[in-house]
């Protein structure tokens, strides 16, 4: 995660990998697994991600609520450790994009 967060800090993006679900978890982004794009680091710590999959209240279900907020209708929030629960069965689990 370390990588990630050096990569945010200087302007680039990242796109992850996330699992779905899996035997006594619940995935947040994705039960079946895609991909998503880390854009940010807000103020407070918490990535901003852009998901393809998103719908309202997609993370109001059973398993999600409480770990994710939606900003500006369209940018999900959710804190460092969400994200790394949902990459940690997955190999790669990030892709990052640095700019030049």
């Amino acid at each position: 995660m370390e990588k990630l967060f050096e990569c945010l800090r200087t302007g680039g993006v990242a796109a992850a990998n996330v699992g779905g679900d899996r035997e006594g978890y619940t995935g947040v982004f994705s039960h079946v697994g895609h991909y998503i794009v880390v854009i940010g680091i807000e103020p407070d710590g918490r990535l901003a991600i852009l998901d393809p999959a998103y719908e309202e209240g997609i993370y109001e279900e059973e398993g999600r609520k409480g770990k994710v907020e939606v900003k500006a209708g369209c940018i999900a929030l959710c804190k460092p450790e969400v994200l790394a629960k949902e990459i940690d069965n997955r190999n790669p689990a990030l892709y990052l994009f640095h700019r030049a």
